[in-house]
C-alpha cells in the first residue's frame, strides 16, 4: 500500500504529462547530442528519472538521480541540484532507505526555499510525511502532509493538492479516524473532478477508493503481513538508530582527540617538573640532615609537601581529562552523580578550541568565560552534558571560522561561555560572533539528520542528540538567539 501511494505521489508530481514527458527525454538526448551541453545533459538526467517512474524501476531511476545531482553540482545548477536531491528522497524511500530519504529530503528542503523552488519545497514535505508514515509517527506524518498542502494551495498547485488530501486521507485512515478519512477523500474526489486534474492526478483519488476496498476484503491477511514487515523495519531503523548514535559520539571523539593531547601534557608536565624539584630536595634535605641543621630540614620538607599537594592537584586534572574522554566514548548512557559545570564547562571548552586548532594551524579565535564561582553542584550525567557541550562549543568555532575566511582583517572571532544560576536552574550560555542561522532554518536545526555544514563535514545529528540528552534525559530546556551574519547564543537550562 505504502509503495502504491508513494508511486501514485511521484508520478502525479513529475509524470502528470507522462506521454509528452517521454517524448521531451528523446529530444532531450537529440538535444545534448548535437550541443554537448551540460545544462541539457542534466535535464535528461532528470526527466528520465522521473519518467523511470511510469515502471518503478527503482535501481535506474536512483541511478539518472544521482547522475542528474551530481552534474547541477558540477555546473552549479542549483534548481538541478534541489529537484535531484528531492526525486532522489523519493527513490531512497521506496527503497526502504528511511534514514537515507530523510537526510537527503532535510538537505533539499532549505535549498529549495533559499531559490523559491516550491514543488519541490511540497515534495520534501510529502517525503517526509510518507517515511514517518511508515515509522507510525502519525503526528509528524501529519505535520508535514498539512506543510506540503498549505504550500500547493497557495501556489495553486492543483495536481499535488490532490496527492496531499490523498495522503492525509490515509494517514487517517491508519489511525483509524475513518471520519476524516472519509472527509478528505470525498473532498479530495470532488476536487480532481471540479478542478479537472488530469489522468495521473485522478489515479491517486481513485487509488484510496480501490485501496479502501481492499483491506476491508484482505484485512487480517493484510494486517499480519504489515505487522511482520513493520516490525522488521522498525527493528532494522533502532539498529542504525543505535549505529548512528555511536558514530556520532564516535566523530566528536575524534575531534577531542587533538585537544587532549594537549590539555593533558600542562598538567603532565607540571606532575614531573615538581617531580623533579622534590627529588633535588630530598637530596638536600639528607645533607641537611647529615649536618643536623632541624630548620633547614623543616624548610625544605614543607617545599616537598607544597610541591607534592601541587603533584596531587596536576594529577586529578589529568585524570579527568582521562576519564572524561573514556566516559564520552561509552555506549551507555552512565549514571547521574553530582558535577560542578564550571570545571565541566571550562575543560570542554579548551579541549575544543585546541581540537580546531590542531586540524587547522591558521584558525584563532578569543575564548571568554564567565563562571559563577556560587554555581551549586547538580545531578547530572556527566559525559553526556559534555557531549553537549562540546558540541556546541565546536559549532560555535566553526561559525567563528567560516566567518574569518570572508569578513575581513576586522573581524576578531570570539566565542564564549558563561553560567549562571536562577529559579531553581542552572543556565550555560555559549554564545559566538560567527555566521548566525537563517531564520528560514532556525526551527529546524534540532531535527535528525538537518545540517548546515557541507556534505561530509557533518552527521545532523549533534543537536538532534543535545536536545534528547538535555529535554528528554535531564528535564531541561534548550533555546536558540541568533541574526544571520552576527552571532549565535545557545542558552541550556537544567533543573537543579
Amino acid at each position: 500500500m505504502k509503495r502504491f501511494l508513494l508511486f501514485t505521489m511521484i508520478v502525479t508530481g513529475f509524470c502528470c504529462q507522462s506521454f509528452a514527458q517521454n517524448k521531451k527525454v528523446d529530444s532531450l538526448n537529440k538535444a545534448y547530442q548535437k550541443n554537448k551541453q551540460d545544462t541539457t545533459l542534466e535535464q535528461y538526467y532528470f526527466m528520465k528519472a522521473a519518467t523511470v517512474f511510469l515502471n518503478t524501476n527503482v535501481d535506474s531511476g536512483m541511478m539518472y538521480s544521482r547522475k542528474a545531482l551530481v552534474l547541477s553540482r558540477k555546473i552549479h545548477y542549483v534548481k538541478g541540484e534541489v529537484q535531484s536531491l528531492s526525486i532522489l528522497a523519493n527513490y531512497l524511500n521506496i527503497s526502504g532507505d528511511l534514514p537515507g530519504s530523510l537526510k537527503v529530503s532535510f538537505e533539499a528542503l532549505p535549498k529549495a526555499l533559499a531559490i523559491h523552488e516550491m514543488r519541490t519545497v511540497a515534495s520534501c514535505y510529502n517525503s517526509r510525511g510518507l517515511t514517518y508514515s511508515t515509522l507510525k509517527d502519525s503526528k509528524k506524518s501529519l505535520d508535514n502532509y498539512y506543510a506540503a498542502k498549505q504550500v500547493v494551495t497557495k501556489y495553486h498547485f492543483d495536481d499535488l493538492l490532490v496527492v496531499e488530501l490523498n495522503n492525509i486521507s490515509k494517514e487517517y485512515m491508519d489511525m483509524n479516524k475513518l471520519d476524516s478519512a472519509y472527509y478528505f477523500t470525498r473532498t479530495d474526489y470532488d476536487f480532481a473532478l471540479k478542478h479537472k486534474v488530469r489522468f495521473y492526478g485522478l489515479l491517486g483519488v481513485l487509488g484510496v477508493f480501490a485501496l479502501i476496498a481492499a483491506i476491508l476484503l484482505f484485512a487480517n491477511t493484510q494486517r499480519k503481513k504489515a505487522n511482520t514487515a513493520l516490525q522488521k523495519t522498525l527493528s532494522e531503523l533502532q539498529n542504525t538508530q543505535k549505529q548512528l548514535i555511536q558514530s556520532e559520539k564516535m566523530a566528536s571523539l575524534g575531534e577531542l582527540t587533538a585537544g587532549i593531547a594537549h590539555e593533558i601534557q600542562n598538567p603532565l608536565n607540571f606532575v614531573n617538573n615538581f617531580s623533579e624539584i622534590n627529588a633535588e630536595l630530598i637530596d638536600e634535605m639528607e645533607q641537611e640532615i647529615t649536618k643536623g641543621n632541624l630548620d633547614e630540614v623543616k624548610a625544605l620538607a614543607e617545599n616537598i609537601k607544597t610541591n607534592q599537594q601541587k603533584i596531587a592537584q596536576h594529577g586529578k586534572r589529568a585524570d579527568f581529562i582521562v576519564k572524561g574522554m573514556l566516559q564520552h566514548s561509552r555506549n551507555n548512557s552512565g549514571e547521574k552523580q553530582e558535577t560542578n559545570l564550571n570545571i565541566l564547562a571550562d575543560e570542554f571548552f579548551k579541549l575544543s578550541y585546541h581540537g580546531l586548532r590542531a586540524k587547522d594551524k591558521s584558525f584563532n579565535a578569543e575564548i571568554v568565560t564567565h563562571f559563577n564561582e556560587k554555581l551549586p553542584k547538580i545531578i547530572v550525567v556527566q559525559q553526556e552534558i559534555g557531549r553537549v557541550l562540546l558540541n556546541l562549543f565546536n559549532n560555535a568555532f566553526y561559525a567563528v571560522n567560516q566567518k574569518s575566511k570572508t569578513a575581513g582583517p576586522d573581524y576578531k572571532p570570539e566565542v564564549s561561555v558563561s553560567t549562571a544560576f536562577a529559579n531553581g536552574q542552572v543556565l550555560i550560555t555559549v554564545k559566538d560572533n560567527g555566521v548566525g542561522i537563517p531564520d528560514a532554518i532556525k526551527e529546524k536545526i534540532m531535527q535528525p539528520f538537518f545540517t548546515t555544514k557541507p556534505t561530509g563535514e557533518g552527521t545532523g545529528l549533534g543537536l538532534s542528540l543535545s536536545y534528547d540528552i538535555v529535554v528528554k534525559g535531564h528535564g531541561g530546556k534548550i533555546e536558540i538567539d541568533t541574526k544571520e551574519g552576527e552571532y549565535t547564543e545557545f542558552r541550556v537550562y537544567l533543573p537543579v
